[in-house]
């Protein structure tokens, strides 16, 4: 079909971004909706079918058809949306997706090969690069925690929440944030890797929309996530007591714990003296 008469889209799953995007034709003249031909498609559940694009969530039942969908979003030929949620069963993977409603017969055949999410063409940093820098210039491995910390709450914020615009916003000027990460050399970078730009005369930060920009936050969150782990670890308190046996081992490893280098066994002293049996008187005569 031409372009006037459908519109060819691509679906990816979140919950698995290995997974090749399938393809979806979507009739102008069907009066399904949108979300009714990705559920189709990607074998989600309609009740549990969440549909992202530019970083934002299309709402199910809002514009009816499917062609209104396309027209209140501006969706063209080649947009990616991103599926949320557990498919019954593996769609990539079936030889063929039926097209829904209005198409009766048609089949699209998934993409084969690997598909990469795209970035910001302004960032030619990685997430993992600016992590670095950032943990570089924090005064001590607490600072750092909580540096990390804050990073990973604000993507869990936004994913969780993909319908609330409060957590796509960060007052720069905010003297909790300055403190926790926004003062620390490096965290400008951090955000801008999320997707996040600067806005208005006050330099609010605001994750910009873009087709790249929810899986580019799902990405970086699983670096960050990773990193903050080590974070933790780094950062905990350590046991004297361990630490003095983790150094012996080191000096020593044929060594007993507790023992000084070379001690034998300890010394056993000889078994307790035993007195001869009691005497035994003779038989009672019987």
């Amino acid at each position: 079909m031409s372009s006037e008469e459908s519109t060819s889209l691509y679906l990816s799953l979140t919950m698995s971004p290995s997974t090749p995007r399938i393809p979806l034709t979507v009739p102008h003249s069907t009066q399904s909706s949108l979300h009714e031909l990705c559920s189709v498609a990607t074998r989600i559940p309609l009740p549990k079918l969440k549909l992202i694009f530019a970083g934002k969530l299309i709402p199910i039942g809002g514009v009816g058809s499917a062609k209104g969908s396309l027209e209140e979003y501006k969706l063209v030929d080649t947009c990616v949306i991103h599926c949320m949620g557990k498919p019954e069963a593996a769609a990539a993977a079936a030889p063929a997706v039926a097209v829904a409603a209005g198409t009766a017969g048609s089949v699209v055949t998934p993409v084969t090969g690997t598909t990469t999410a795209s970035t910001p063409s302004n960032m030619p940093k990685t997430i993992e690069s600016t992590v670095a820098t950032l943990k570089s210039n924090c005064a001590s491995p607490a600072d750092y925690l909580t540096a990390i910390t804050t990073v990973s709450k604000i993507c869990s914020n936004i994913i969780s929440n993909p319908l609330d615009d409060k957590y796509r916003q960060l007052k720069s000027g905010n003297a909790a944030f300055q403190k926790r990460l926004g003062g620390i050399a490096g965290s400008d970078d951090v955000l801008t890797m999320l997707g996040f730009g600067k806005e208005g005369s006050e330099g609010k930060w605001v994750l910009q929309a873009s087709e790249g920009a929810w899986p580019n936050l799902v990405k970086c969150k699983g670096v960050i996530d990773a990193e903050m782990v080590r974070a933790q670890q780094s950062a905990a308190p350590v046991n004297p007591f361990m630490q003095g046996m983790r150094d012996q081992a080191a000096a020593n490893p044929f060594a007993m714990p507790g023992m000084g280098a070379g001690a034998g066994m300890p010394g056993m002293g000889g078994m307790p003296g035993m007195g001869g049996m009691p005497g035994m008187g003779g038989m009672p005569g019987m």
